[in-house]
C-alpha cells in the first residue's frame, strides 16, 4: 500500500501545482510543434481513456490483441486542449 499512498500524495502536488500555476505559465510553449503544460495534461487524459480501452478489450479478445493506434498529436489538436479551461482538465 505504501506506492499507494505515494501515488496519491504526488497526484495531490500535482493538482496543487497547476492550481496555482498561472494561465500563461500553463498555455506557454517553447516551440510550435512542442505542447504546452495544458496540452500535456489532455494527452494524459487521452491517453488514459485509451489505455482503459485497450486493458478492456485485451481481456475480452479471443484471439492475440491488436493494439489500435492512438495518434497523440492529432488527439491533442482537434481536442483543442490549448484553448481549454485548466479547471476543466484538471476535473477530466
Amino acid at each position: 500500500m505504501k506506492e499507494a499512498s505515494q501515488i496519491s500524495e504526488l497526484m495531490k502536488q500535482v493538482d496543487s501545482y497547476v492550481q496555482n500555476c498561472p494561465e500563461n505559465t500553463m498555455e506557454y510553449k517553447a516551440f510550435p510543434h512542442k505542447w504546452s503544460k495544458k496540452e500535456i495534461l489532455g494527452h494524459l487524459v487521452d491517453s488514459a481513456i485509451h489505455n482503459l480501452q485497450r486493458f478492456v478489450e485485451i481481456q475480452f479478445s479471443p484471439s492475440v490483441y491488436s493494439v489500435h493506434p492512438y495518434r497523440q498529436n492529432e488527439w491533442v489538436s482537434v481536442n483543442d486542449y490549448q484553448h481549454t479551461n485548466t479547471q476543466s482538465l484538471l476535473q477530466l
